[in-house]
């Protein structure tokens, strides 16, 4: 079994963090409660607002301008308020805990399939939180703050 990632290990220059996104706000304090029973420490939260350009700008994996379109409008249409938070957390080994437990996290936590994989197109969910990859968090980090700056 290999040693869980950290940002160090994956590239990352800034903190590691998560993004509980609109749907995931909804429950956001037993999404803390639930990351702090897995020993996962945070550190400053803050706004992201509109989450859905947010959202791409994150972690889209496509240059699909139309792709990125519709997963725009599907946070827009459902959660209006456009809201979600970026958590950073304490350390590198918490992201590894984190990652560790995801997919835990994932079951306690569910997200909204929308499109089906249908004739080569990839298919979407809308989750109730995100964490980078562990090759991505580099990219993922740079993104985000060029959205936030």
């Amino acid at each position: 079994m290999s040693p869980a990632p950290t940002a160090t290990s994956t590239g990352a220059s800034a903190a590691p963090f998560l993004v509980v996104t609109p749907l995931g706000l909804q429950d956001a304090g037993a999404l803390a409660d639930a990351l702090a029973e897995a020993g996962i420490r945070l550190g400053e939260r803050r706004t992201l607002r509109p989450w859905s350009r947010a959202a791409t700008a994150l972690y889209a994996r496509s240059d699909d301008s139309a792709l990125a379109q519709r997963f725009e409008e599907r946070w827009r249409t459902l959660f209006p308020a456009e809201r979600a938070e970026h958590w950073l957390l304490a350390g590198n080994d918490d992201y590894g805990r984190l990652c560790a437990h995801k997919a835990a996290l994932r079951l306690r936590f569910p997200g909204c399939p929308l499109e089906p994989r249908a004739h080569g197109r990839p298919s979407f969910s809308l989750h109730a939180f995100h964490v980078p990859d562990p090759d991505h968090v580099g990219a993922e980090t740079r993104n985000l703050a060029a959205y936030l700056a």
